[in-house]
């Protein structure tokens, strides 16, 4: 038995998923600035140079995130910066990384609000990596404050914005006349130099970044 089905395309700046984030880290921003200055790190796990450099939209969508996270929270430009953790193995990774940023706080006698940016739930790389290794990592760098901010895991606000991504692409309808599934105000968001984002699109053997925020699968 076969039934269309539809995908959803990434959502970086889902205003329920952004608002979560802040939610959250908003009360350890403000209690990270009564000790004295305060930088907010980004913390995403990072990826080989190389996967990027072949088109994955990853690093754009992280930094997307995080952007629109500290637009939210009012941040200065000096105030916060992206960074990359669990690099493992001999290649090239994507960075800085947030030890380099936590070392550079230290060395600034910083405030530091880590913020999981790429991590929806706990695991070991906020329960472990986060919490244990890089709060010791930090005292031994001269950290004025480690605060860290939780995942959204079952916000509500989170939540009710992954319910209207379904129900969006619930609701779309195929082009009988391309096969295509498109959606209300949807498209394609990451810019087309990322061809190995799910939703570009071959056209004569060749990737465009025609918009299709649903497509068949």
């Amino acid at each position: 038995m076969e039934a269309p089905t539809v995908s959803v395309c990434c959502y970086p700046t889902e205003a329920g998923l952004v608002g979560a984030m802040a939610d959250l880290t908003e009360p350890l921003l403000a209690e990270a600035r009564r000790v004295g200055t305060a930088r907010v790190l980004f913390s995403a796990h990072g990826l080989p140079e190389k996967i990027i450099e072949r088109g994955d939209p990853y690093q754009w969508q992280v930094e997307t995130t995080a952007a629109a996270l500290a637009e939210r929270l009012g941040l200065g430009r000096d105030e916060w910066r992206v960074c990359y953790q669990s690099r493992v193995g001999p290649l090239q990774w994507i960075g800085p990384s947030t030890e380099e940023e936590i070392a550079g706080a230290g060395a600034d006698k910083t405030a530091l609000v880590v913020v999981p940016v790429a991590f929806v739930s706990e695991h070991s790389e906020t329960l472990v990596e986060l919490d244990i290794e890089y709060r010791a990592l930090a005292r031994e760098a001269g950290v004025t404050a480690y605060l860290r901010v939780p995942t959204v895991d079952a916000s509500r606000k989170f939540i009710a914005g992954l319910a209207h991504l379904v129900r969006n692409a619930a609701g779309a309808d195929m082009d009988p006349t391309t096969g295509d599934w498109t959606n209300e105000g949807g498209g394609r968001i990451c810019p087309a130099s990322h061809g190995r984002c799910p939703f570009a699109r071959k056209t004569n053997g060749r990737l465009t970044s025609q918009p299709a925020s649903a497509d068949k699968v």
